[in-house]
């Protein structure tokens, strides 16, 4: 049985609790007025291999937090808003995993948007992702199935 951290990432609003929620339905979320205000946590299984999905708020008050959580991290996934500038906190943190060789995948989140979804390239001046996957996460169809496949991709 093999066990791994991944760590969910991106800015505030981005959509982290949601993935996280969309990929695991019973997932926790530490929340207040629905602002994530701690950490979402969940468990994805494969056979007898297991995910611990921790999601971090995205708010640069919890740079600290962000940074113990991603300790042990064996892969992470940065969630980006279609359309949003990239705020330096995530940057950072991102810049942080990769320089690490922490492996990570970008889900660019449309949520319904014709939105430009490649506004996270110009932040990324460190190495590149493992993938890609572009996503709507009020309408997730197969994009969810892509990302679990990069993501187990990118910790086998």
């Amino acid at each position: 049985m093999r066990r791994a951290k991944v760590l969910v990432v991106g800015a505030g609003e981005a959509g982290k609790s949601t993935l996280i929620k969309a990929l695991v339905p019973g997932a926790m979320n530490i929340e207040v007025d629905g602002r994530t205000v701690a950490m979402d946590h969940a468990v994805l299984a494969r056979g007898q291999d297991m995910l611990s999905l921790i999601g971090v708020p995205g708010q640069e008050r919890f740079a600290p937090v962000r940074q113990v959580l991603a300790t042990g991290a064996a892969c992470a996934v940065w969630v980006h808003r279609a359309g949003q500038p990239v705020d330096s906190s995530t940057r950072d943190l991102v810049s942080s995993i990769a320089g690490r060789g922490i492996p990570y995948v970008v889900f660019v989140n449309r949520e319904d948007s014709l939105a430009d979804e490649d506004g996270w390239l110009g932040a990324v001046d460190f190495h590149p992702p493992e993938a890609v996957v572009v996503g709507n996460l009020f309408n997730p169809g197969t994009s969810l199935d892509e990302l679990q496949r990069e993501i187990w991709r990118s910790i086998d």
